[in-house]
């Protein structure tokens, strides 16, 4: 049951962060810098930690809470006025590059753009990350700034609508919870039941990711939407 760790710290984020919020707007504080704060904070703590001691930094919701927090500071800033104008700004920098002739100032231009950094980012984490390396770390950046940038970007733009947008994905996106409960636990038993999972064993472990999407789609019709 190792994976039910990363659920503990979102359900903390949960319960907490909401207290954060209702104190800030009980004593008039600024929501944007006190999130900005935080999320910088716990970045620090991540980055101290992992020199010092790397599976604490692993595991605690301190030093994790910036990842989740960082779409809390996309949202906040999205809200300013400012920003919004300064994104129409560079959207209209990013149609003069990308593309010709006149083009309306809608941020279609920009959401490319950020789509396009969003998913080289995410695939750099994928790509750069090695077994036996210490996590998080400055690495975490590469997904979790990926995934801002994909946030930022919205719908306006191709990557959006047809690599995120489509069924695949989104039925995928769908049984994510449930797949994420069951995955662990049979490569876990796996494990137990034959030892080292080794190259010979790619086959078995195929058909246990295969096995873990069918009791994900069953989790997801006979449980989660009842």
């Amino acid at each position: 049951m190792l994976h039910l760790w990363s659920l503990g710290i979102e359900e903390q984020f949960y319960i907490f962060f909401p207290l954060i919020l209702w104190l800030c707007a009980k004593y008039r504080f600024r929501i944007p810098t006190i999130v900005a704060m935080l999320c910088v904070l716990s970045f620090l703590d991540n980055m101290y930690l992992f020199r010092k001691a790397p599976v604490v930094d692993f595991y605690s919701p301190l030093s994790r809470v910036w990842e989740l927090m960082a779409g809390a500071v996309l949202s906040t800033a999205l809200r300013h006025q400012a920003i919004q104008q300064g994104y129409l700004r560079v959207d209209a920098v990013c149609a003069r590059w990308i593309r010709e002739g006149e083009t309306p100032n809608d941020g279609r231009s920009l959401s490319l753009v950020l789509a396009v950094c969003g998913v080289l980012l995410v695939a750099a984490g994928l790509l750069l990350s090695r077994q036996g390396d210490a996590y998080p770390g400055w690495k975490a950046l590469l997904p979790v700034s990926g995934a801002v940038c994909l946030l930022a970007a919205g719908p306006a733009n191709g990557i959006s609508k047809y690599l995120l947008a489509n069924r695949l994905a989104v039925f995928i996106g769908l049984i994510s919870y449930p797949l994420y409960l069951w995955h662990w636990p049979l490569l876990s038993y796996a494990h137990i039941i034959i030892g080292d999972m080794d190259s010979s064993t790619r086959l078995l472990r195929v058909g246990l990711v295969v096995g873990a999407v069918v009791l994900a789609t069953l989790t997801y019709f006979l449980v989660e939407r009842p």
